[in-house]
């Protein structure tokens, strides 16, 4: 099986690289050119994974590569969590790249841009793909539940009532 990674720490963006890498290079790549890629960690911290977003027509030379990372310690706590439970994934993926995967199909010649917000009750991801290719994903504190705190403090009424209401 395949096991999903969400938390506000993880990022997905673009960046364009020399097709010559090798997916085992990018990586080392992307460290040495020391800018980080997430907004609150830095690469020392961080697990980083890539993969082919497309080759320029026009340009043999560079590709552009969807880069994804996350804090070593939120990969660590799902492993450990899965070594806990005596299974063992065949990969770490993106939650919202998973979701993406599986609510969106288009055709694959299309260039069309969708995205999906996902609201769980304790943090927001937003998913953004352009044809084929996941193009971003952002993942925030605070979902359904925040929502439903203000609607019981606003109308005096129990959370269960403002659940009920939202």
């Amino acid at each position: 099986f395949i096991i999903g990674v969400s938390s506000p720490t993880t990022s997905f963006e673009n960046r364009v690289l020399p097709t010559s890498l090798s997916v085992s290079e990018r990586e080392t790549h992307l460290r040495t050119l020391g800018k980080a890629l997430g907004s609150s960690y830095t690469l020392d911290e961080s697990v980083i994974a890539t993969c082919l977003a497309k080759t320029d027509q026009g340009n043999t030379t560079l590709s552009t590569v969807g880069v994804s990372s996350t804090l070593s310690d939120d990969v660590a706590a799902v492993q450990a969590v899965c070594d806990l439970a005596r299974c063992y994934p065949r990969a770490i993926d993106l939650s919202a790249a998973a979701t993406m995967r599986a609510l969106v199909r288009v055709n694959s010649a299309s260039m069309e841009v969708g995205s999906i917000v996902d609201v769980g009750a304790s943090k927001v991801t937003v998913s953004t793909r352009q044809g084929m290719h996941l193009r971003s994903v952002r993942t925030t504190s605070g979902g359904g539940d925040d929502i439903t705190k203000a609607l019981a403090g606003a109308l005096n009424i129990s959370f269960e009532e403002a659940e009920e209401l939202k």
